[in-house]
């Protein structure tokens, strides 16, 4: 997969949302210290293959349930495609940067998104 900036959105503790703050993969493994403190939320986008859809449901399930796991982890939601179209939307909460982090650098999570091979129509888009 290619580099991507990630997007973060963070929240406040009652749910408005502030300013999206924007960090770059290789940000989130440098020091803390220049992170926000509280929630964020990760937006992720991707078209599975036509046909392929059944299948990347179960992948969708093993990500969820691998991310469910670590600490800080709040919650998932996927939204899936309405008909007619093929974009599912999944939408990831952890309690601090630091514990995404530790998500995004997991092993467990590295497996899951070389799983992705052919089942997706190109690399997510991530805010």
């Amino acid at each position: 997969m290619k580099s991507m900036p990630l997007g973060i959105v963070t929240c406040s503790p009652f749910g408005s949302l502030r300013m999206p703050w924007v960090i770059s993969r290789s940000e989130l493994t440098s020091s803390a210290a220049s992170a926000p403190s509280g929630p964020v939320t990760v937006i992720v986008a991707r078209k599975p293959i036509v046909g392929r859809e059944a299948d990347y449901e179960r992948w969708i399930d093993g990500i969820v349930a691998a991310s469910s796991r670590f600490p800080g982890h709040v919650g998932t939601q996927v939204i899936r495609p309405a008909p007619g179209h093929h974009e599912y939307i999944t939408i990831i909460r952890f309690d601090s940067v630091e514990h995404l982090r530790a998500w995004q650098s997991a092993a467990e999570r590295r497996e899951h998104l070389e799983a992705l091979d052919g089942l997706v129509e190109s690399d997510a888009s991530v805010e």
